[in-house]
């Protein structure tokens, strides 16, 4: 495939997947309801397909072959998760893979029907407060993509989305659970461990500020000393395998900040809407900011490049409410319209001019 049939094929499946999602929610309040959850399960195979017979795109591509051949040099899979260097999910997930399927290919599908299940189960819970279609889009045009390089942690950002359900309703042991998952897949997903009760509600306002506050300052605080304490724990023999394990995409600046404006801005302007309409939504806006923040940040701190991507994955639910509870029709439509550009323009500049995670051309195997 050329590079101007992969143009085509990625707005296809971002505008094609959308639609079918929404139209399952649209369909929902009509006779034919039945069908709703069908469809909308059914815009997951689309994009499945895709990434799941992708050859040798996506920049870590090969690194993840190789990984799946290394591992055969270990006798059982507890000497590949003690000696190994990746986390034990991934290592399991390679083992299963090895022992059915004996074919490196079937890592990269389990891996996105995996990705893709958990984001798709995340919005669909969220079904009755948010456009799922305006979710899937903006999932579709800003990690999509990026699933094909980073695997691992866009997998775990999935299941974290899915996870914070259970903040929602006070499940903690459910949390946790996904928390430690999710962390299988790539460590540094556990810096969600404490986002429970952080987010957790309790009655008393000036408590659940506070939380806010001291959550956020203790994460700038560790992201600075970040260098200092990643290599005192890596200097531990246990740990050691770990010195050279990478969590930076690259250097983050001002840019990140000028970028995210119009999604501030939009948030900023409907913050007393979203606190009088729901206030779980509400608290998450506390993520998608704790995101921005570490984005700059990141300016100081190679390693800390990719927790980004857990807090930015709020806006996810955030922007899709936003939308739907405006009770003026016509600036929902300007809400919606004003939306759809800014995200087709980021992905455009990001993935269609930049080539960004080496996604084009497309090659299907």
């Amino acid at each position: 495939m050329d590079n101007l049939q992969s143009y085509f094929l990625y707005y296809l499946l971002i505008i094609s997947t959308s639609i079918i999602v929404q139209f399952s929610q649209l369909i929902n309040k009509t006779i034919y309801k039945k069908f709703s959850l069908f469809i909308f399960w059914s815009a997951l195979l689309f994009p499945f397909l895709i990434s799941a017979n992708r050859y040798g795109i996506g920049t870590d591509y090969f690194d993840y072959v190789a990984l799946f051949h290394e591992l055969e040099g270990y006798g059982n899979i507890f000497d590949a998760i003690k000696e190994g260097s990746y986390e034990p999910g991934w290592i399991i997930l390679n083992f299963i893979v090895k022992m059915v399927f004996d074919n490196y290919k079937y890592v990269f599908v389990l891996s996105s029907f995996l990705t893709l299940f958990f984001l798709f189960k995340a919005i669909y819970s969220y079904r009755d407060r948010l456009y799922v279609g305006i979710g899937i889009f903006i999932f579709m045009s800003t990690l999509y993509n990026s699933s094909f390089n980073i695997t691992r942690q866009i997998l775990a950002a999935s299941i974290l989305l899915y996870a914070v359900k259970y903040i929602e309703e006070k499940k903690i042991l459910k949390y946790a659970l996904l928390t430690l998952f999710a962390a299988s897949f790539h460590y540094s997903a556990l810096i969600f461990l404490p986002i429970y009760w952080v987010l957790v509600s309790s009655r008393n306002n000036n408590w659940n500020l506070l939380k806010k506050i001291i959550f956020s300052i203790v994460t700038i605080f560790i992201i600075v000393l970040f260098d200092f304490v990643f290599g005192f724990i890596t200097s531990i023999e246990f740990f050691s395998k770990y010195s050279s394990y990478q969590l930076n995409v690259g250097k983050t600046d001002f840019n990140n900040l000028i970028i995210n404006l119009p999604i501030m801005i939009i948030i900023l302007m409907n913050l007393k809407t979203i606190k009088l309409r729901n206030k779980f939504i509400y608290d998450l806006i506390t993520l998608y900011f704790i995101g921005i923040v570490l984005s700059f940040l990141g300016y100081f701190n190679n390693y800390i490049g990719r927790a980004t991507i857990y807090f930015s994955m709020s806006q996810i639910l955030i922007i899709p409410f936003i939308i739907k509870v405006q009770t003026n029709k016509y600036i929902k439509l300007f809400y919606m319209g004003l939306i759809v550009l800014y995200y087709i323009i980021l992905f455009t500049y990001n993935i269609i001019i930049q080539n960004g995670h080496e996604t084009i051309p497309y090659i299907w195997r």
